[in-house]
């Protein structure tokens, strides 16, 4: 069939315009099956939608519905956070006081505590001040000095003689040395020369030992024999020779010897001295008939050195001499300071 011409702008120039009515479109109920009513299942009601469900808001209902009862939940318990640790600025909170946790108990606690620490604190300090600044030992006093001949003797003037004249015994070493005035019991131990050529003296650590210089003669023997001893120690206080100043003009001392015999000596004098001014002549020196020596430390004491300033030197003549008694023997020695 011949198409119809068109003219310039598209339409048919000769062709009546024929206008065809639109399809009407099938509603639902054409579309759908017929289904007998008996047939057919009530209809379901939509759940709600969740406010939590990920798309987002809740639709709007279409019609009035009874509210549905939600489940209930369990509350959740609020999870515990960790304490921290803040620091308090100013003066402490009432809480903390005492009396609110004991009223007077309370107190009497505190108390308690600072008298027991102010205790050990004074006690702490007092053993410092031991241990720093020792007591002074007792000095001789010039009254108590020797003659001048016993400390100074020269070739025309020989020391003068003993107070009550003794022969002199053989050599035999001293074993114990036995001082009632000045307390002492003590034993005695051979000494020499230390390394640097001075006197050796006992070991500090048995400060109630005396040592016998053994190059000097033995005591009772022709000659003048050395005895040394420490006159303290940090720890024990007072030791051997620590009265030895107290001695006087006349008191006694008694040397017991390995042979069994007490060499008994009285006391010319005591006298103290400048380290710088010892009188060695006259302590190590010879001498006419049978003399003793007794050598400790005295004056102040220097700390900075970590000695005393001075010597105490006590001189002695032997006075007479016996066999050795049981009761002697059984004299208990001190080794330890008096109590």
């Amino acid at each position: 069939m011949q198409q119809p011409a068109s003219g310039p702008d598209g339409r048919d120039s000769e062709a009546p315009t024929v206008q065809f009515p639109a399809p009407e479109a099938p509603t639902p109920e054409a579309l759908a099956p017929e289904v007998p009513t008996s047939e057919l299942p009530a209809p379901e009601v939509a759940a709600p939608v969740s406010a939590t469900a990920e798309c987002g808001t809740e639709p709007e209902p279409t019609g009035e519905r009874a509210p549905r009862a939600e489940p209930e939940r369990a509350e959740r318990a609020p999870r515990a956070e960790p304490e921290r640790v803040v620091e308090r600025e100013g003066p402490p909170p009432a809480e903390w006081e005492p009396l609110a946790h004991g009223g007077a108990a309370g107190w009497r606690t505190v108390l308690g505590v600072l008298l027991v620490l102010g205790g050990v604190l004074g006690a702490m300090l007092l053993v410092l001040a031991m241990m720093r600044a020792p007591t002074p030992p007792p000095q001789p006093t010039a009254a108590q000095a020797p003659p001048s001949s016993v400390v100074a003797p020269t070739a025309t003037a020989p020391p003068s003689p003993a107070p009550a004249a003794a022969a002199s015994l053989p050599p035999s070493a001293p074993v114990r040395i036995d001082v009632d005035r000045a307390r002492i019991h003590a034993p005695i131990i051979a000494t020499g020369l230390d390394a640097d050529d001075t006197v050796a003296v006992p070991p500090i650590d048995h400060p109630y030992l005396t040592g016998w210089y053994d190059r000097s003669v033995a005591p009772g023997q022709e000659g003048a024999a050395v005895l040394l001893g420490h006159v303290d120690s940090r720890r024990t206080g007072p030791a051997v020779f620590y009265y030895l100043g107290t001695l006087t003009r006349g008191d006694t001392i008694e040397i017991t010897r390995a042979d069994h015999r007490v060499a008994v000596f009285t006391v010319d004098g005591v006298a103290g001295y400048p380290k710088t001014e010892f009188p060695a002549t006259a302590v190590y020196g010879p001498t006419t008939g049978a003399r003793l020596r007794l050598v400790t430390c005295g004056g102040a004491f220097d700390e900075r050195s970590h000695s005393y300033e001075r010597n105490v030197v006590v001189f002695a003549s032997l006075s007479s001499s016996h066999p050795e008694t049981a009761a002697e023997a059984a004299r208990p020695l001190v080794t330890r300071p008096p109590s």
